[in-house]
């Protein structure tokens, strides 16, 4: 719990909302990434971010403005 509470003063914390979801199953439908991968992204895009960092989706791969870039790519 304390680390959630530090983590949570010292970062902005993004609540999804109901256009969060909608946008979501939206990129759901066009990429074929998970409700919840999709949600990320959602959310991403709320916060003005401009790049994703994952390992489980498509490297290079650019979704409604904001760019995947597998941060293990080269290992």
């Amino acid at each position: 719990m304390n680390a959630v509470e530090y983590y949570s003063a010292a970062f902005p914390v993004h609540c999804n909302n109901v256009q969060d979801i909608l946008a979501a199953i939206k990129i759901s439908i066009s990429t074929q990434f998970s409700f919840y991968d999709s949600l990320i992204l959602s959310a991403a895009k709320a916060e003005n971010c401009a790049i994703v960092y994952s390992e489980d989706l498509n490297d290079g791969q650019e979704v409604d403005g904001i760019k995947i870039v597998n941060p293990f790519k080269n290992y």
